[in-house]
């Protein structure tokens, strides 16, 4: 799978991007693991995540988002699981 999604390039210009960038394959592995996820190639667009389409062990369709870490993300996860999928995406528990 491509990890290294050209979108995310500017991720290289800073220690903390680079760092994120190298774990990037990890993390996408183990929430792939997590939630026994069949994965597909990640959407052409990205800037400061990668998403990927994913399928659930039941066939149901998902996205796996994984975010790097900055102030404006900080707290989507939340906000999300507040939400709990009315008038916005539900989260995977």
């Amino acid at each position: 799978m491509l990890m290294h999604h050209p979108g995310l390039a500017w991720l290289q210009e800073s220690e903390a991007g680079r760092a994120w960038l190298d774990e990037l394959p990890r993390l996408v592995n183990e929430c792939a693991e997590q939630w026994n996820l069949r994965l597909g190639l990640p959407f052409p667009y990205a800037y400061v995540s990668l998403t990927v389409p994913a399928t659930l062990p039941d066939g149901t369709d998902a996205v796996l988002k994984v975010q790097f870490p900055h102030r404006g993300s900080e707290h989507e996860a939340a906000a999300l699981a507040h939400w709990k999928g009315d008038g916005a995406i539900r989260l995977l528990p």
